[in-house]
Formats: C-alpha cells, structure tokens, sequence
C-alpha cells in the first residue's frame, strides 16, 4: 500500500491547529516528522500513532466515569444514601 506525505498545511488542517503550533511541535521534537529538502513532510500513519500515545484514551481501555471519584467521596461522606424498601 502506498502511503503518501503530507505537508505541515495538510497536518495542521488533519490536527485543527495552526501550522505554526506544528513547526514548534517538529522543533521540540514532540511530532514525527522528517525533511524533504528544506521542508517538513509528515507521515499520517505515524502521526495516528503519535495521536493515539498521546490521547489520554487508550486502545482497549475502559471508558472511566470522570464523576466516579467525586461519587465515591460523598458516599464517604453521606454514607449510603438510597433508602432501602
């Protein structure tokens, strides 16, 4: 299969950033990237990847409740509240 490149305008499009905030990712070395002469080109399977590491949802993990913790605490707190029947 063959995988095209893409440039640091069709990057900053796919990620819904300003190209400038790419250019700072490639020179902090935070987003992998590579030059083609004097200008950057960007895989899109390696920045899936680089997505995927860096989302704060992991493949195959559960989805957790953002409330569970805060939840947890007020039953601590209150006790069990349901009445019983």
């Amino acid at each position: 299969m063959q995988e095209f490149l893409l440039t640091t305008e069709q990057v900053a499009e796919y990620l819904r950033v300003d190209k400038f905030t790419v250019y700072r990712l490639v020179t902090q070395r935070e987003i992998p990237a590579f030059k083609v002469g004097n200008q950057w080109r960007f895989k899109q399977a390696l920045l899936d990847e680089w997505l995927l590491r860096n989302s704060n949802m992991r493949r195959g993990a559960k989805k957790s409740n953002p409330y569970a913790s805060r939840q947890r605490e007020q039953r601590g707190m209150f006790g069990n509240t349901r009445k019983k029947p």
